[in-house]
């Protein structure tokens, strides 16, 4: 088994698909960070690339969140699927903004990430023009 951690910085902006009250389209880029921990066994943080870009939809109804989509390493090839197993969470604070997490479940993938599983991680801040900046983490697995 092999386990690749990744740590991505997205800022995108998320749009109503029609007049369907509550889908968003969401698309954002993303910076693939490395960081190195000394001393600690597992704790590193890997980049297979630099660059990243997620698109997905998201249903947004009470404070809860739906979400699905293809997750794009185009510097290599690759992509990731992700799913939401259960509603994320969405807090209204100060000013309009939004601050949020949300779990994806990885179901496979192509290019480097062929028969990947795993899971995803994120924690946002969405502001009321639509624009988000979203921190991701990866936990992905091949066998």
């Amino acid at each position: 088994m092999q386990m690749t951690t990744m740590l991505i910085v997205f800022s995108g902006k998320g749009e109503q698909i029609g007049h369907a009250e509550g889908f968003v389209s969401s698309a954002a880029d993303g910076i693939v960070l490395e960081i190195d921990v000394p001393g600690i066994p597992g704790a590193e943080l890997s980049a297979p690339c630099k660059k990243a870009r997620f698109e997905t939809v998201v249903m947004a109804r009470n404070n809860r969140t739906v979400e699905a989509g293809r997750v794009l390493f185009p510097e290599i090839e690759s992509y990731l699927d992700v799913v939401t197993p259960d509603t994320g969470l969405v807090v209204g604070v100060e000013d309009g903004k939004e601050i949020g997490s949300i779990m994806w479940h990885i179901r496979g993938g192509g290019g480097i990430f062929a028969g990947a599983k795993g899971v995803v991680t994120g924690n946002f801040i969405g502001y009321p023009d639509g624009t988000f900046v979203d921190h991701q983490i990866y936990r992905v697995i091949k066998s």
